[in-house]
């Protein structure tokens, strides 16, 4: 990471072209990224998805999932999300906040599917659902069961640990700040 994060415009810009770049690449690990909805049950839900795409000009992040999984309904009853990324190598934390919106999954990704990424999909059972065994998929790939999660960010946070001094700022569409560590 080239970027400096002494300074304001330096991190905003280290943010987002982190979150471009690793999404931007298949075999990075750091694409792994955890989010958080709010759960049915009460409290947080968080699961480990994978970042498809960060858009800085449109402040979005792209997640893929089931339609059928949990965090699509937390998400219909409440859309406010916080995508958590950690950079062990640089220290560096980036919580994003935003809302969900869920959207069909668009065909041209689709076809770009390889066979056992599309039985991820199945139409039955759902995701979550209890099986007999790790090896019962469903029923056939489903199409209608690929559904992308787009986060519109509107709050960012970074904690940067590898100064001598730790860095932590905030970023809203209103303000760009210094927060204590």
């Amino acid at each position: 990471m080239s970027n400096d994060l002494t300074t304001l415009s330096g991190t905003e810009e280290a943010v987002w072209k982190t979150l471009q770049d690793i999404a931007g690449d298949p075999r990075s690990p750091d694409r792994i990224l955890a989010l958080g909805t709010q759960s049915q049950k009460g409290g947080g839900s968080v699961r480990m998805v994978v970042l498809r795409k960060a858009d800085p000009a449109n402040k979005t992040l792209v997640f893929y999932t089931h339609r059928r999984s949990g965090k699509v309904r937390e998400i219909e009853r409440n859309p406010g999300a916080e995508a958590l990324y950690w950079n062990a190598d640089h220290k560096l934390q980036i919580r994003l906040r935003g809302t969900v919106t869920i959207s069909d999954g668009p065909d041209d990704v689709w076809d770009g599917f390889g066979e056992g990424t599309r039985a991820n999909y199945s139409a039955s059972p759902a995701a979550g659902e209890v099986i007999s065994h790790p090896g019962q998929i469903g029923t056939g790939p489903d199409q209608a069961a690929f559904v992308v999660l787009t986060l519109t960010v509107f709050e960012v946070e970074t904690l940067w640990l590898g100064g001598l001094v730790h860095h932590r700022a905030l970023f809203t569409k209103e303000k760009a700040c210094w927060l204590a560590p």
